[in-house]
């Protein structure tokens, strides 16, 4: 537990935004349906209009956690290692807040919010592998020990 603190204290800011934006994710996927219509997503499992905006959102939210758990972890690992972590942890929150939709009402898991969770999660990996460690790679000569 010692060792947690002293984590999360080297950056706090990078850990606040990765935590928060987590909490964030989870609090608004497990909403009844009833408050998700009162925030102007339309109603109706299948409506081809509530699919676009369920699947935009949760391509949008999985690829920024990625983006913020890579940013928590890079001052403490390897970037690589980081960028592999924050994927594992962001792809695992997709399929636990899908999970946990079984509990909300009036919701239940979709394959499709599920797909659209990896994809902007894979997605968002691909471009940081891209801007900050290949390029970094390959403008300094590193090796794989970044």
């Amino acid at each position: 537990m010692e060792r947690l603190f002293i984590l999360l204290q080297r950056h706090p800011i990078r850990w606040t935004a990765a935590l928060g934006w987590t909490l964030w994710i989870t609090f608004w996927l497990v909403q009844p349906e009833s408050t998700l219509t009162r925030i102007g997503i339309p109603s109706g499992s299948r409506v081809p209009s509530r699919e676009a905006v369920s699947n935009g959102f949760h391509f949008l939210a999985f690829s920024v956690a990625c983006a913020f758990w890579f940013w928590a972890w890079v001052g403490h690992l390897r970037p690589s290692v980081s960028l592999a972590l924050a994927t594992v942890i962001a792809i695992g929150l997709g399929f636990i807040t899908e999970y946990q939709q079984n509990f909300a009402p009036d919701r239940q898991p979709s394959w499709n919010d599920l797909i659209s969770n990896c994809v902007g999660v894979i997605i968002a990996a691909y471009f940081i592998w891209r801007r900050c460690i290949y390029k970094v790679k390959n403008e300094y000569k590193i090796r794989d020990d970044l």
